[in-house]
């Protein structure tokens, strides 16, 4: 977990955007390593008070998901990658009684979050 943390604080500062592979559904478990991960690198970034001026560094999260038959809806409504992604992450975040806020800090580390589902 801790050399996915430093490789996540060097793509932080050498790229404009993080592609996140993971095969099959998003649970709780693949956030929350990677939550654990952007909250170490986020330790070791160069941006932390200046949350204006750090937009322009920071990268935007691309988390293609392996999976034939994801289709990106919420309450039967058809979304785009973003929106769906922050709907799950503000899903959990509701599931733990507000007590996680992953939404924020993903919001807050990543310049923009998006999801690409493919087949395998």
């Amino acid at each position: 977990a801790l050399f996915d943390a430093q490789v996540l604080a060097v793509l932080n500062l050498l790229s404009s955007v993080v592609l996140y592979n993971s095969l099959g559904v998003i649970d709780r478990s693949a956030v929350e390593r990677l939550s654990q991960a952007v909250d170490t690198a986020f330790t070791m970034s160069y941006f932390e008070a200046k949350e204006s001026d750090s937009k322009l560094s920071r990268p935007t999260l691309l988390w293609v998901i392996q999976n034939f038959h994801l289709e990106l809806e919420a309450a039967g409504k058809t979304m785009g990658g973003g929106e769906w992604l922050e709907s799950v992450l503000k899903t959990m975040d509701r599931s733990n009684n507000g007590s996680a806020s992953i939404h924020h800090q993903f919001a807050h580390f990543f310049n923009g979050i998006s999801a690409q589902p493919l087949p395998y």
